[in-house]
């Protein structure tokens, strides 16, 4: 996300996205997958500027952003997806600091983090074990989407939801 200012200091946010394959129109930016109602963006409206391919990674991270939210599956094409050279290239634009202010990690490699790792030792980090995805409303969102799924496979449609694991 890139944040910029407006008029009467207000802060408008400006949403760039990235996706491992090419979305060039409406139509391919619509979200076939299950989302609650009023939350996400299922009409693909949100970005101003889209991004895709191993090729324009390095473009989009060093696109001037603030704020830096990564959601992956853990499959073959995303381990190891970013390493040093994407990170300097995210923090090289950072005039206050050329390093990461603070992060949030929900999954590490290895996994679990020995307790003797580095990572640990950063009071602007929190490590998580691997439950983001977690919340007192897990098991009835996957209810719903199991629901979502069951009407969508009578309409001889593709789930949605589903990653191919590693």
């Amino acid at each position: 996300m890139i944040f910029g200012p407006v008029p009467h200091g207000q802060t408008e946010v400006y949403v760039h996205a990235y996706t491992l394959h090419q979305r060039p129109t409406a139509k391919s930016r619509k979200e076939d997958s299950f989302t609650e109602p009023g939350l996400g963006d299922p009409e693909g409206e949100f970005p101003s500027k889209w991004l895709y391919g191993k090729d324009q990674l390095n473009v989009f991270l060093a696109s001037d952003l603030d704020l830096l939210v990564i959601i992956l599956p853990q499959t073959r094409d995303m381990c190891g997806i970013l390493d040093r050279e994407q990170f300097a290239l995210f923090s090289k634009r950072r005039a206050y600091s050329s390093k990461i202010r603070g992060a949030a990690l929900d999954v590490t490699d290895p996994e679990p983090l020995p307790a003797d790792h580095k990572l640990w030792k950063y009071n602007n980090f929190t490590i998580t074990p691997h439950c983001a995805g977690n919340s007192n409303h897990y098991t009835e969102r996957v209810l719903k989407i199991l629901a979502y799924n069951l009407v969508r496979r009578a309409q001889n449609k593709e789930v949605v939801n589903r990653v191919k694991s590693l």
